[in-house]
């Protein structure tokens, strides 16, 4: 059925305006979260092929708006930011004076509402991404907020969307919202931009211009500085690996959060200074040269809905090690390119780290296997399977 309303779709031969809606937009389309670089890498994938993207979204205090050939992104000011969401009015109500064809949600709660409304009034097709199931919060109003998206907000955009979209076809299985929806649901994995985050140079070269000792191992983690991204279990399994690998380091880079502060009290606690390193926010540049200089990668997740890095951390040649989640068997197979470890379990990690470790032959053979796979991820791909989604969305 699909194929043949594609076909019907060439004999058209125009372009699509397509209008992106997300509360985040992260134009360097590599570091400062997940979502964003989604949104920014499809946005200049389908606008580089000849359609016109059209990408609201909430930031700053004035409106603003950028025009790069095909690709439009308005960005309106904001009342206020919650957490890491942007607050604003004008989303809800100003992208309604442009004209597309299909609309996109992204994610972002005042966005997901803007796309929903725009799609109702406008009386357009809808297609949603949901990049990851649910979140359980310490703060009893954050969860409150969250539920009532979910029950509400969320539920309506699924039952109006034509089409769901998930990076991970295993994150149907976490979501009671999306088991409900299954005959619309299709998995479309994220990409890779391989040049953005590799550099010609060797280990030893990165480690120098980091300042890094050349005769210990490196374990890395990028991503958000929280519980939620195994942080902890992560900083507990790095005690139980010192003590019986010494030489070996672990580094986390990422943003900061409200729990970056006992994450940090909980590294002098126990005596790990020497062993744990966070850096926080690094430069596009700098985050290259930590992928380069590290000999594994780590990212024992909590809850995820893909997991961008672990494309990153494969396209430099590194064995991953990861909770396990099922969202993540798109990306690792157990022994091929990785290791699973038990989600929210110390002990496990440390031994996975250390299998690494003391069996230099195998982790090198899983980061080469992994850059294998890896680089079969492409943004291009990604858009051009999007794409198809919209066409059929037009045609049905």
């Amino acid at each position: 059925m699909l194929e043949h309303k594609l076909k019907e779709w060439k004999g058209l031969k125009k372009p699509i305006k397509i209008a992106l809606f997300s509360g985040y937009f992260n134009d360097k389309r590599q570091y400062g979260g997940g979502i964003g670089a989604v949104v920014a890498n499809l946005a200049y994938r389908l606008s580089g092929i000849g359609h016109e993207v059209y990408v609201f979204t909430a930031h700053g205090q004035r409106e603003k708006i950028r025009h790069d050939l095909n690709l439009h992104i308005i960005q309106y000011p904001s009342l206020m930011k919650i957490r890491q969401e942007f607050i604003s009015l004008d989303l809800l109500v100003k992208p309604l004076k442009y004209n597309v064809d299909v609309v996109h949600i992204q994610g972002g709660i005042i966005a997901s509402i803007s796309g929903l409304l725009y799609s109702i009034i406008r009386k357009k097709p809808l297609v949603v991404t949901v990049h990851h199931t649910g979140d359980v919060w310490k703060d009893p109003i954050k969860n409150f907020i969250v539920f009532l998206y979910e029950c509400f907000i969320l539920r309506m955009i699924l039952e109006k969307a034509c089409k769901i979209i998930i990076p991970s076809i295993y994150l149907l299985s976490q979501s009671k919202h999306l088991t409900r929806f299954k005959n619309k649901v299709i998995g479309i994995p994220n990409g890779v931009d391989i040049n953005s985050v590799t550099l010609a140079i060797s280990k030893e070269e990165a480690r120098k211009k980091l300042r890094l000792p050349l005769d210990i191992k490196i374990v890395l983690f990028v991503g958000a500085l929280c519980k939620r991204k195994g942080v902890e279990v992560l900083i507990r399994a790095a005690e139980i690996v010192a003590k019986k690998f010494p030489k070996c380091l672990f580094i986390l880079i990422g943003y900061e959060t409200e729990e970056t502060k006992y994450l940090k009290q909980l590294i002098k606690a126990k005596n790990l200074d020497k062993y744990v390193k966070l850096v926080g926010y690094v430069s596009d540049a700098l985050k290259k040269m930590y992928y380069r200089a590290a000999d594994m990668f780590v990212l024992p997740s909590l809850s995820e809905g893909f997991g961008l890095v672990l494309l990153e951390a494969g396209v430099n040649g590194l064995p991953l090690i990861v909770s396990d989640l099922p969202v993540f068997k798109i990306l690792i197979r157990d022994g091929y390119n990785g290791l699973f470890s038990k989600r929210g379990d110390a002990e496990d990690l440390a031994n996975k780290i250390l299998y690494l470790l003391e069996n230099e032959s195998i982790a090198i053979e899983m980061g080469e296997n992994s850059r294998k796979l890896a680089i079969s991820y492409s943004w291009e791909r990604a858009a051009e399977e999007t794409l198809k989604v919209y066409k059929w969305c037009l045609l049905r």
